[in-house]
């Protein structure tokens, strides 16, 4: 098999107690050496990053041009300037499985028409959090922490779009491909995992977070209008209550209260999160 040259993207901000382990997880990888390259985008971390960064060998450790991009602009300068074929994304509180790039690999081959292959992120801790947290995406390739996409066509068509910033900016490059024609895959056998937080406070920040890109991501769509929700918000946590509670076959009433408790609270964070991000973007 005939090996395409990969470069794996991960942007970084003060990630210090996570990025050691994803490093290390990608020096493991069962790949040719020769025929990958790592790349690390640093967006102005003031902790101990860059110098973790820089105890591994051979890593490309570029400095974030603007830091108004976030991860997005982050991932939009390495796959200019990478050497690969195909760009594989991976955030930097992610451990990377040793077959990741292989499976990766084999799906382009096996898929000539294929400019995309995603697949799926599952929390490394277990708890109804993190597994709250890691919803099956149903958009291919749309998991930006686990996706990748032919360098050629990506910068084609225009990378991530910037102005989204972090929260929906995976899910508007996919859906921006598959509206021009192209084909995007998810393969289930490439698995990421996440170091993810798994506290309340953890959980509500990434949601308010969340809730500023999904705003945008309207705003660019002509679909800017004021967050309304409570119906939303109530309808969506009775929905994904139902699902875990009769999604597998097996009954859970203690996991289906909690993902309802929990899509409530994610729902009202997101409310706040866009009402606040909405006087902004009118301003």
């Amino acid at each position: 098999m005939e090996f395409p040259f990969i470069s794996v993207i991960i942007p970084a901000l003060n990630e210090e107690q996570t990025i050691g382990q994803t490093l290390a997880s990608l020096s493991r990888v069962q790949y040719p050496s020769s025929k990958f390259e790592i790349i690390v985008v640093d967006g102005g971390s003031t902790d101990r990053t860059q110098e973790i960064v820089k105890r591994f060998h051979g890593i490309r450790l570029l400095l974030q041009k603007s830091r108004e991009g976030g991860p997005t602009g982050a991932r939009n300068q390495a796959a200019l300037v990478a050497r690969g074929d195909i760009v594989a994304f991976i955030d930097a509180d992610c451990i990377a499985p040793q077959n990741w790039l292989a499976v990766m690999a084999k799906c382009y081959i096996d898929n000539k028409d294929v400019v995309g292959v995603g697949g799926t992120l599952l929390p490394l801790n277990k708890s109804l959090i993190a597994d709250f947290m890691h919803p099956e995406h149903t958009v291919p390739a749309s998991e930006g922490a686990n996706c990748s996409f032919r360098r050629g066509f990506l910068l084609q068509i225009g990378g991530f779009d910037e102005r989204i910033g972090f929260g929906a900016e995976d899910t508007e490059f996919a859906n921006r491909a598959l509206s021009k024609g192209y084909k995007l895959i998810n393969s289930p056998d490439l698995i990421v995992y996440h170091l993810v937080n798994d506290n309340l406070i953890f959980f509500m920040k990434r949601y308010f977070g969340y809730s500023s890109g999904n705003l945008k991501y309207r705003f660019l769509k002509g679909k800017l209008r004021p967050p309304l929700a409570f119906p939303f918000v109530f309808m969506g946590a009775l929905r994904k209550a139902i699902k875990s509670l009769i999604g597998d076959g097996k009954s859970d009433l203690k996991k289906a209260s909690a993902f309802f408790i929990l899509s409530c609270m994610r729902g009202f964070v997101e409310i706040l999160g866009e009402w606040w991000h909405y006087s902004q973007l009118k301003k």
